[in-house]
């Protein structure tokens, strides 16, 4: 199976705590790639840190990045006409659904999207 990591699943792995430790581990799992909006998310973070920098360019160096396609965009649009959803999370959803990909996220608001298999990185 292959997974989609979602940027909260990156910025969990950057933090040093143990409660973290799963995060860490979905970066290395095989199959495991994240959308081209989540690199826009944790490198466009306001308060990015140059450590939490240096982490996300090494993360981006090696996890494949899937792009916003036509098809993936198409999906956004359905979905965001179905729920209020954010639209970066909406093309997180898209992405995991066009590519039938598992949604590896904490954000708990994915289970609303029709069809979409998500795993919570922290349990």
């Amino acid at each position: 199976m292959k997974y989609l990591l979602d940027s909260n699943t990156l910025i969990y792995a950057s933090q040093p705590e143990a409660r973290y430790v799963r995060c860490r581990e979905w970066l290395e799992r095989e199959g495991a790639v994240i959308s081209a909006i989540s690199r826009a998310e944790v490198l466009g973070f306001q308060r990015l840190t140059a450590i939490d920098a240096e982490f996300f360019a090494t993360v981006l160096r090696f996890v494949p990045q899937l792009p916003i396609t036509d098809a993936v965009l198409d999906r956004t649009v359905k979905i965001r006409q179905q729920l209020r959803i954010k639209t970066p999370d909406a093309i997180v959803a898209a992405t995991a659904l066009v590519h039938g990909l598992a949604l590896v996220s904490a954000d708990a608001g994915f289970a609303r999207v029709a069809g979409l298999s998500v795993i919570n990185p922290l349990l």
